[in-house]
């Protein structure tokens, strides 16, 4: 009889995890059915269950807010860095746009020295240049998550 209630009890738990898999919450919304379930008086008389209410008690006094603000200027850092590589790319496909209607024009030996110059300026320096500083950013932000 014990057997049967376990077995109906564990296909219980598996069904109910299998229905869920897919639900996501937010850490809040995580930690806020945490504290309901370790609410229940069956888990806060029983005394085994002392050090995990004792644990989660610390873990909802934890603010996050260097987390947070490490995390919101990590984003803000990752946009920057995406927007100059937009503005990269785009020079790069203007470049190559105005290379090719050049070749289709007129194919001359000053043209292919022209090309040749364009493939050896310094574009690419001042790219890693406009890129650097937000490489630069995310190590510091990096070293700084791990110090503290």
């Amino acid at each position: 009889m014990f057997a049967n209630m376990m077995a109906k009890g564990v296909i219980k738990i598996f069904s109910y995890i299998e229905e869920e898999q897919d639900e996501t919450v937010s850490s809040k919304e995580f930690l806020k059915l945490v504290n309901q379930s370790l609410a229940h008086q069956s888990v806060t008389s029983d005394p085994r269950m002392i050090g995990i209410l004792n644990l989660w008690e610390n873990v909802n006094k934890m603010t996050y807010h260097k987390e947070d603000m490490l995390i919101k200027e990590l984003r803000k850092n990752s946009d920057e860095k995406f927007d100059a590589l937009e503005v990269i790319i785009e020079n790069e496909i203007e470049k190559t746009k105005k290379l090719q209607s050049d070749l289709e024009k007129s194919i001359t030996p000053q043209l292919f020295q022209k090309v040749i110059g364009e493939f050896e300026n310094n574009d690419f320096v001042e790219y890693d240049k406009t890129l650097s500083k937000y490489n630069k950013n995310f190590l510091e932000s990096a070293k700084n998550l791990l110090n503290n």
